[in-house]
């Protein structure tokens, strides 16, 4: 005790190894206590609340496979407070995707992951019911025949342009901004009909692509902070309301112009209950 009081490292030093072992002491025994032989392996942990967050972060896959090996293809782990039961390989895809909807619910795992991205009261922002009506909706525009017929219109639109920025015989492009581009050209064209297309500037892209990044794992963890993204999210979302509301409402206007697209099916498609989706979702 009289080191510790004429040196203040020295206190320092065993507050903090104090302070180390009974953290990881409390790990421990929550781990003891929270115990159920009927529950799927629970990866061990040293750091309460925090839980194996940080292994997790830095290689997903790296994490997901060093336990699969030692646990097998069930197996939860902490991460910031939350319990993640991990189901790997053709058992975990089974008991995922077959699983009744009164024991798992896909709702509340993806609504703050996916709501950036896709928009309110749409996906899983949505009772699943109304997921499953409008999963209806989408498929009706899905056929076999309606991708028939948009192959011609992929060809020519990769076609204009690769004819349009590829012009030189050598020259180096940035792949992933290239195909983004291609994808929103052929899909806006051949889904939602030559008048959005006509619409659509390349630069449309860069808004889809913002909407993209705002698919990220800390919307999961953290849906109530204020962070740069939900922003990014509700000015893309704005610009791309503005581009669709007016085509709706030019064919709105003329009724008597036939379409045959994705947009037509939802601005004519119902719900059970006789309501028609509103022109945001």
């Amino acid at each position: 005790m009289a080191f510790m009081a004429r040196s203040p490292v020295g206190c320092a030093v065993v507050t903090v190894v104090l302070l180390v072992s009974f953290v990881v002491t409390w790990a421990q025994l929550e781990q003891k206590m929270n115990y159920n032989p009927s529950a799927p392996p629970f990866v061990t942990y040293y750091v309460p609340f925090i839980g194996s967050m940080i292994e997790f972060g830095i290689h997903p896959v790296k994490f997901m496979r060093k336990h699969q090996a030692i646990h097998g293809n069930f197996f939860t782990f902490l991460m910031f407070g939350r319990r993640m039961t991990v189901c790997i390989d053709i058992d975990g895809n089974d008991f995922v995707f077959n699983a009744k909807h009164s024991n798992v619910t896909a709702e509340d795992a993806y609504n703050s992951l996916t709501k950036p991205v896709f928009g309110e009261g749409v996906v899983y922002d949505v009772p699943n019911a109304v997921l499953m009506e409008q999963k209806r909706m989408f498929k009706a525009g899905l056929s076999i025949d309606s991708f028939r017929a948009y192959i011609p219109i992929f060809v020519l639109e990769v076609n204009q342009y690769v004819d349009k920025h590829w012009k030189k015989d050598e020259d180096t492009i940035d792949l992933l901004k290239a195909i983004s581009e291609m994808i929103i050209m052929t899909a806006s064209h051949s889904m939602l009909g030559p008048e959005i297309r006509s619409k659509l500037y390349e630069g449309v892209a860069e808004l889809y692509h913002t909407l993209d990044g705002c698919f990220t794992p800390i919307h999961f963890l953290f849906e109530w902070l204020p962070l740069p993204s939900y922003y990014a999210s509700e000015k893309a979302h704005a610009e791309l309301d503005q581009i669709f509301s007016k085509v709706i409402a030019e064919r709105r206007s003329n009724p008597d112009v036939k379409h045959t697209d994705m947009l037509d099916i939802l601005m004519t498609s119902k719900y059970k209950n006789g309501e028609s989706m509103s022109d945001k979702h």
